[in-house]
């Protein structure tokens, strides 16, 4: 998975990536937050200590701001310093440091001591997955200090990110990370990773520094489709020549971008297609990880030569976890062998579902065009990646609340009835919302355009539902066959709309 994001893999590099599994995207967000905070935070407990020849940073705010390679080298220098120091020294200096860290004070005390500082500030795409907001409550940030930015074409508006990061510089606030996503879970959009990282590296130089932590959670595996079997990045053209759209040029930066980034979640119970209960952490520089160690004698031995290998064996204790089973890892380690993360092994999956994206997206402009007597469809945003959204609006309606109340009559016949077999339904379907401002105003009036809606089409509700397609299954075009699923979905949604628009819906 260090490879596939293109972090360093190798373990006698000194700075090789670590990851680990997790029963989920929730938890590896959660530990990316730990680790970004800890980090953040160290400088400052070493400062307060006052080691002799260890050069640090002049003031609080400076060593809360060092750059994620800045506050490494300075842990680094630490842990050198400390090994060459007889034991009784080196456990007092070590338990002396390890009394001023913000994991050992606790907020109230940490930032007490050092009034200069405040809490940080997680700055997000407005689609970010909940996990953020209650990752912020988890590690005592809090969600107020979890900031979802403004949109532009359901993907993070980039001058908003750098007012908001302007912004922050300019009132002395500390920013902890940039999320960015990797297809959002709810619309599959991708996040310009390229800017965040160079706003992070801008921003670096003016003292306000700040990881950026790329959720990747659903769309981490389409990365496949942008590797060589060497790890080497492809070309777009060279990716563009198998699909009609994808990738995009933003969509193919972002994931080069990848490279850069400070750490990443990935699912592989998503596009991994392996069963719920195996996310994955990935960090770009395992060295900081030293931060998050919890001991516990009668469970971990210390070694006086811990090498890469010999520290993460004991995995407990750097990760939220405790005890957890075996068999999941088994079986992404098996997946991860059998079928090598390049576009020539696992890449043929999400590449054969990108074409049943495409091949959807196709469709539902015919299904727009033969049924506009009975209702205006269109795809509400182009989707950057497998997940493919859908936006009806009955002929003759001019109000958002009356459009949504037809496509919750449209869903009551793709959703489960507890009271009916399975086989009693065609199709299963989700919907999700879309809010103004995950388009921004000029996309908003090109899709009310589109759907025939009113100058003013809101009016009870603020949000317009949406059927929400996951294109997953890598068979809906099935050749041999010659069965397109994907057809006879739409024939099926024609169906639909056609007796709701008989009985009035």
């Amino acid at each position: 998975l260090a490879k596939l994001s293109g972090y360093p893999h190798d373990p006698a590099q000194n700075d090789c990536a670590f990851g680990h599994l997790t029963s989920g995207g929730t938890l590896a967000n959660l530990q990316a937050l730990r680790l970004a905070f800890a980090l953040k935070a160290f400088p400052v407990a070493l400062r307060a200590a006052r080691p002799p020849d260890i050069e640090l940073p002049e003031s609080d705010w400076e060593a809360f701001n060092l750059s994620r390679s800045s506050a490494i080298a300075l842990l680094v220098r630490w842990r050198s310093w400390l090994q060459a120091l007889p034991p009784a020294q080196r456990a007092s200096w070590a338990s002396r440091c390890e009394r001023e860290r913000i994991e050992w004070l606790g907020h109230t005390e940490f930032f007490a001591r050092h009034p200069e500082l405040r809490p940080p500030l997680v700055l997000t795409s407005g689609s970010a997955h909940y996990s953020w907001p209650k990752g912020a409550r988890l590690v005592g940030l809090g969600a107020e200090q979890c900031i979802a930015l403004p949109q532009r074409d359901m993907r993070v508006d980039v001058d908003a990110l750098e007012e908001a990061l302007a912004r922050a510089h300019a009132q002395r606030r500390p920013v902890l990370m940039v999320v960015a996503m990797l297809g959002t879970t709810e619309f599959g959009a991708v996040d310009p990773i390229d800017e965040a990282v160079a706003a992070r590296d801008r921003y670096a130089n003016r003292g306000l520094g700040f990881t950026v932590h790329v959720d990747a959670a659903w769309g981490g595996y389409l990365a496949t489709l942008f590797r060589e079997p060497d790890g080497r990045l492809r070309p777009r053209e060279a990716i563009a020549a198998q699909f009609q759209r994808f990738p995009t040029p933003a969509v193919h930066r972002a994931i080069a971008a990848l490279a850069e980034t400070d750490s990443v979640t990935i699912d592989p119970h998503k596009l991994g297609y392996l069963p719920y209960g195996a996310g994955a952490f990935i960090c770009r520089d395992h060295r900081a990880m030293s931060l998050l160690a919890v001991d516990a004698d009668y469970v971990f031995t210390q070694s006086a030569a811990e090498d890469y290998l010999t520290r993460y064996r004991q995995l407990g204790r750097y990760i939220p976890e405790g005890s957890k089973p075996g068999a999941m890892a088994a079986a992404v380690y098996v997946t991860h062998r059998v079928l090598p993360l390049d576009h020539e092994r696992f890449g043929k999956l999400p590449a054969q579902t990108l074409h049943g994206a495409e091949a959807f997206v196709a469709r539902a402009e015919r299904f727009a065009h033969d049924c506009v007597d009975f209702v205006h469809a269109c795809i509400p945003f182009p989707p950057d990646s497998n997940l493919v959204c859908l936006a009806l609006n009955p002929r003759g309606n001019t109000q958002v609340d009356a459009m949504n109340r037809f496509i919750r009559r449209l869903q009551d016949e793709m959703r489960i009835d507890v009271h009916q077999p399975l086989q009693s339904r065609e199709f299963f379907g989700s919907t999700t919302t879309l809010h103004p401002a995950q388009l921004g105003p000029d996309a908003t009036r090109v899709l009310l355009d589109q759907l025939h809606l009113g100058s003013n089409p809101w009016d009870s509700e603020d949000r317009m539902l949406i059927l929400r397609h996951t294109i997953m299954n890598p068979f809906l075009l099935d050749i041999e066959n010659d069965i397109s699923y994907i057809d006879l979905y739409f024939e099926f949604l024609a169906r639909r709309v056609g007796c709701l628009m008989a009985s009035e819906y």
